[in-house]
């Protein structure tokens, strides 16, 4: 699928095509990420990685305190040919999920996106039913419209 994608990806940035990577930790999913961000820049694609606590967490301060440089920062976000978002599920909250603000963020990220038809792939340790529950069904409806999604089923490859 990986190698597919990363072939495919002219056809694939024309659809703007998402992608979500679903699974227990330690079984590949940002590892397959990396393989594919690879493969893309060789081919002269602009990719982007961000881990989601950091760069949400990094969007807010702007957003906050330089709304001028939030903007700037936002505009170039939404302008990568893939943005791979890692840990999409997860917050620097108290409880772990992303605060109501942080999904607004995202949602008008990801719709920036959407509306530009770049492609984004996400990456979560969580379900699908967590996913909807963390980040709000109008996030993962543009993930999963006209988008691919792979469930990392198998057994932990770290404990081996």
């Amino acid at each position: 699928m990986a190698e597919r994608f990363a072939k495919t990806f002219f056809e694939r940035k024309k659809e703007g095509t998402p992608v979500k990577f679903v699974g227990k930790p330690g079984t590949g999913k940002t590892l397959l990420a990396f393989i594919i961000y690879q493969e893309l820049v060789k081919a002269g694609y602009s990719v982007k990685y961000e881990s989601s606590i950091e760069f949400i967490k990094d969007l807010l301060e702007m957003k906050f305190t330089a709304q001028r440089e939030f903007t700037s920062h936002f505009k170039k976000f939404s302008q990568y040919d893939l943005l791979i978002i890692d840990e999409a599920t997860e917050s620097i909250n108290k409880d772990g999920a992303p605060s109501e603000i942080e999904k607004q963020v995202l949602l008008k990220l990801i719709n920036e996106r959407y509306a530009n038809q770049s492609c984004t792939l996400i990456i979560t340790n969580r379900d699908n039913d967590e996913l909807i529950n963390r980040l709000g069904s109008p996030i993962v409806r543009r993930l999963t419209e006209n988008g691919i999604s792979l469930a990392f089923t198998w057994d932990v490859y770290r404990q081996k």
